[in-house]
């Protein structure tokens, strides 16, 4: 398996000081996709959709994908 890309270890570390932070995962959602990973990428977008579901731009992603 490839290993995530130096970003995403940025964002693994900002989880890790904020584990509920809605944009950490919402990045790493979108650094997945970027990556071909799209059920990594969902799941991400999910979570960050559940700890700010006001978020629009995130269904938008989610319903793309989903297609």
């Amino acid at each position: 398996t490839p290993k995530p890309s130096s970003a995403a270890s940025d964002v693994y570390k900002r989880q890790e000081l904020n584990p509920l932070s809605s944009q950490a995962f919402a990045m790493l959602g979108s650094i997945y996709y970027r990556l071909g990973w799209n059920r990594m990428a969902m799941e991400n977008w999910q979570y960050a959709l559940e700890l700010d579901p006001t978020n629009e731009g995130l269904k938008k992603y989610l319903i793309r994908l989903s297609r």
